[in-house]
């Protein structure tokens, strides 16, 4: 395959994903805006799971560094 078409097929699969990504947000903020409690609960379970990630990796890169 030339250049000219694998830029184009990078483009297509690109434009594929930006369109389920404006999607995905589309339905969050429509889920956010209809049911604002039980959306800010999903909000911080998943704030709080990313934060014990963060500290569980803080975690193991101190371990590593100090042994």
């Amino acid at each position: 395959m030339s250049t000219i078409e694998n830029i184009l097929i990078n483009m297509d699969v690109m434009a594929v994903m930006g369109f389920l990504v404006l999607i995905i947000t589309g339905y969050f903020l429509y889920k956010l805006i209809t049911s604002p409690i039980r959306s800010f609960k999903f909000i911080v379970k998943g704030t709080v799971i990313i934060m014990l990630g963060c500290v569980a990796w803080f975690g193991v890169i101190c371990f590593l560094m100090y042994t």
